[in-house]
């Protein structure tokens, strides 16, 4: 589905005859976190395990989804939803759709300081690498 284009959670409840998704993967964020998250059934889950935006997000307000991540969101601790997320990211890996976003690579450790800064900055979109013996 390319969201850009189409309305996710209408097309998400349409197909799911208006209940939406027992599990969402995110792995954008920024502003169209909200869009994404209220495909999510209600008694949903949320996965967020980026942020490639480089705008905020406003987490949405239709609870009791639960958002799970590791960008300061909770984390689940519940075998079941553990083992849909293993297994759908091995699939995404394995398939090549997961793809990390590169911002910025620095040449040597002596450019770690300058790679913090960086980061420190706000700037990345993206992940930021120190390229190592080269």
């Amino acid at each position: 589905m390319v969201t850009s284009e189409e309305d996710l959670e209408a097309e998400v409840r349409r197909i799911t005859g208006g209940r939406g998704v027992d599990l969402v993967f995110d792995s954008v964020g920024g502003p169209r976190f909200p869009a994404t998250a209220a495909a999510a059934a209600d008694d949903g889950a949320v996965v967020t395990y980026g942020w490639y935006g480089a705008e905020p997000a406003v987490l949405p307000t239709r609870w009791p989804v639960k958002i799970l991540g590791h960008n300061g969101f909770t984390y689940s601790t519940d075998p079941a939803a553990l083992s849909r997320i293993r297994g759908h990211l091995a699939r995404g890996l394995a398939e090549g759709a997961f793809r990390p976003r590169i911002d910025r690579i620095f040449d040597g450790l002596d450019q770690v300081a300058d790679a913090h800064r960086y980061i420190r900055s706000g700037r990345q979109v993206g992940k930021v690498l120190i390229r190592v013996g080269e």
